[in-house]
């Protein structure tokens, strides 16, 4: 958000930020485990459109999320989920 508000300044007219995200390898307890991650991850999102917002930004913002690997949709016997195939993207 810094590097945005000096866009000017640097002379840019579009940037692009990648941000790594981890942890949500869960075989086990998945869960507990992505209710702590999904709201760590809420709240960051939040904070950074509260910001682009203040900045007049927010409707020139566009957000991709990624995940490299699938899951299984039924959990396995730890309470947790095992790899399968494709990724998601929003």
């Amino acid at each position: 958000a810094r590097l945005m508000k000096v866009r000017r300044q640097r002379n840019i007219e579009r940037d692009v930020f990648a941000v790594s995200y981890k942890n949500f390898d869960a075989h086990s307890d998945v869960k507990s485990s992505h209710d702590k991650l999904y709201s760590e991850l809420n709240d960051a999102i939040s904070s950074f459109a509260d910001e682009m917002k203040v900045q007049n930004l927010w409707n020139d913002v566009v957000l991709v999320a990624c995940s490299e690997f699938g899951r299984t949709l039924t959990e396995n016997s730890g309470g947790g989920t095992d790899h399968a195939w494709g990724g998601n993207y929003f």
